[in-house]
């Protein structure tokens, strides 16, 4: 039996320019998203549905190195704020 590839949907993902400014939270990325999503709308036709999704990074919270550590609560040890959180964990164990 030879192997067939069906054609079921398409996708066209926009990814919105980051504000100029440092503090951007979640909801001015949902708000900037959402405005671009309702022009979307308004302009074309044959859009059976549409969604906001968000990309994610997981940063430690204290320096914003990338975070390695799977779902451990502390970041190896990667700058001084959470070297003491490692050892915190290290003393209770």
């Amino acid at each position: 039996m030879a192997k067939k590839t069906l054609y079921n949907g398409a996708y066209v993902r926009v990814n919105v320019d980051k504000p100029f400014r440092r503090d951007v939270t979640p909801r001015d990325w949902y708000d900037i998203a959402k405005d671009l999503q309702k022009d979307i709308l308004r302009h074309c036709d044959g859009i059976e549905s549409s969604s906001i999704e968000f990309d994610t990074d997981d940063v430690c919270e204290f320096c914003g190195d990338d975070w390695t550590e799977g779902d451990s609560p502390h970041n190896g040890g990667c700058c001084d704020e959470d070297a003491k959180v490692l050892e915190a964990i290290d003393k209770m164990a």
